[in-house]
């Protein structure tokens, strides 16, 4: 989904719907807060030689 191979017509679209969509969660000044939460395991793997 980069710009160069999304083609300009299909930027604008994009962008345009992007914006209605996130239009009801932003605050007066036109910023878009959120909370993110992530969880990290640190370790060894079991079997180094399986494939993904």
């Amino acid at each position: 989904m980069s710009k160069e191979h999304m083609g300009a017509e299909n930027v604008k679209a994009f962008d345009t719907e992007l914006s209605h969509i996130l239009s009801d969660f932003v605050d007066d000044q036109g910023l878009l807060s959120f909370q993110l939460e992530a969880r990290v395991t640190w370790g060894k793997p079991l079997a180094q030689d399986q494939a993904l």
